[in-house]
């Protein structure tokens, strides 16, 4: 009886520390890569000059910067800037239609 007294508590010990660790860990989503627009066409290239739209336009050629892409955890919303943590991917040359 000692035996299964044990086996028991040890038992319900294990399944009250996975019960807790289950609400405890935090699951953080892998950077995805999104392509932001530079809407004002020219060269400089900070954070500020890109804006999020969905479904993007092309490019007309030129020498400014048109679109970006960059490597971010969150999904942007329509009309926001990358994160301040994002890491830009690539540039694409042109004049953003």
């Amino acid at each position: 009886m000692k035996n299964f007294k044990q086996i028991a508590f040890g038992t319900m010990i294990c399944a009250l520390a996975i019960g807790f660790s289950s609400f405890t860990s935090t699951h953080k989503l892998a950077p995805q890569n999104y392509t932001f627009v530079h809407a004002t066409h020219g060269i400089s290239n900070t954070k500020a000059d890109y804006t999020y739209v969905a479904l993007p336009d092309g490019c007309d050629q030129g020498t400014d910067i048109c679109t970006s892409v960059w490597s971010q955890n969150e999904t942007p919303t329509a009309g926001s800037h990358p994160q301040s943590d994002a890491t830009q991917v690539s540039i694409s040359d042109g004049e953003y239609n």
